[in-house]
């Protein structure tokens, strides 16, 4: 009985670590964000993520992966934070935001989980991140920023929703 309690704040003490790292390095990156707008301007910072968004989806081409039918429309989306290829429409997108927008400005969290199932994506339900990160009341709306790259002559919306994102 004894291990089993230990072990219990062996793990809640690791996910305390883990929310406190993820934290610190959410701080850098905004730092980082805002030095880079301040010094460079917002168009050099927008070519900046549209650079990463392309060697994103470099590292994994469209054509190597299972592509997500989602029933909302033929554009091909990158979902940028788990490197998943699906089609969507820019529109239903936009409209799912807002909607778990709304929940958070009722005073609910929003999980990961929350914003596949809007997508129409398979959840992440089989491993811990799905539930555990997301969005909270009181610290931003979940903002998406959306890049157009091209994947074999194919526009593709690359979504990067990491803004905000934080343990729950």
């Amino acid at each position: 009985m004894l291990y089993i309690a230990y072990s219990y704040y062996s793990s809640e003490r690791k996910n305390a670590d883990l929310s406190v790292l993820c934290n610190i390095l959410k701080e850098a990156f905004d730092e980082y964000r805002s030095a880079a707008v301040s010094t460079y301007g917002v168009r050099k910072e927008e070519a900046v993520k549209d650079a990463a968004a392309r060697l994103r989806v470099m590292k994994k081409p469209a054509n190597q992966c299972n592509i997500f039918d989602t029933g909302l429309g033929q554009t091909l989306c990158y979902d940028s934070v788990y490197g998943r290829y699906f089609y969507s429409d820019i529109e239903k997108i936009k409209q799912a935001i807002n909607r778990l927008n709304n929940h958070l400005s009722d005073g609910k969290t929003v999980n990961l989980n929350d914003l596949y199932r809007e997508l129409r994506l398979p959840d992440l339900s089989d491993i811990s991140q799905g539930g555990a990160i997301g969005w909270k009341p009181g610290n931003g709306a979940i903002d998406i920023s959306y890049s157009s790259q091209l994947i074999d002559e194919t526009p593709c919306f690359v979504l990067d929703y990491t803004r905000n994102l934080q343990p729950l």
